[in-house]
């Protein structure tokens, strides 16, 4: 009996260890890692001549919701944009969940698994008003996930967010809206 339990661990460890069975959060947390401490700085640069920036996307504290563990995360819209300033992002199995606030439902934010998973994303299209964004995962490789978004099946309104392994989402293409083409880069 002592053998069977043995031998048991041993397989199951054999089979984690080589990728065939996966933990719970292992592709979120390797395409979104998130930890108290984690910074993205991300330069961002406008096809209109001279519109530059940087800012920083922090993590910086942790808070259970509904029994489930998030992650304070600021500036993670473009800063003095029409979304909060401060959500909550938690990841689990191949997918990110995110909160506006506490008081809001959990939304599926981010799906890592498999290509062409498809999923609705409400976002505000003004001060007051959520509007639902349809998201897509384009490409999934294991070392880097390409999720577009399209708001209204127009080029004037579409973008792409790359993530890579270990490092989270490492860049941002908008195509559209008054400054035409905007790039975020990451930066560190």
């Amino acid at each position: 009996m002592k053998l069977l339990f043995v031998l048991s661990g041993l397989v199951l460890f054999m089979l984690t260890g080589c990728g065939l069975l996966s933990s719970d959060g292992a592709e979120g947390e390797d395409f979104f890692p998130l930890k108290v401490g984690q910074k993205w700085t991300y330069q961002i640069s406008e096809s209109k001549p001279g519109l530059l920036s940087r800012f920083t996307v922090s993590v910086i504290d942790e808070a259970i919701v509904d029994n489930k563990n998030y992650y304070l995360v600021t500036n993670y819209f473009t800063p003095k944009g029409r979304l909060p300033d401060t959500i909550l992002v938690r990841n689990a199995e191949s997918k990110v969940f995110m909160r506006l606030s506490p008081e809001d439902e959990e939304i599926l934010f981010y799906a890592f698994t498999p290509e062409d998973t498809t999923w609705s994303v409400p976002m505000y299209a003004s001060s007051t008003m959520l509007f639902p964004f349809p998201a897509r995962l384009d490409v999934s490789s294991e070392n880097k996930a390409i999720i577009k978004w399209d708001w209204d099946g127009r080029a004037r309104t579409r973008w792409q967010e790359t993530f890579k392994r270990g490092r989270g989402r490492t860049e941002i293409l908008h195509i559209g809206g008054p400054s035409g083409k905007v790039v975020w880069k990451l930066d560190n």
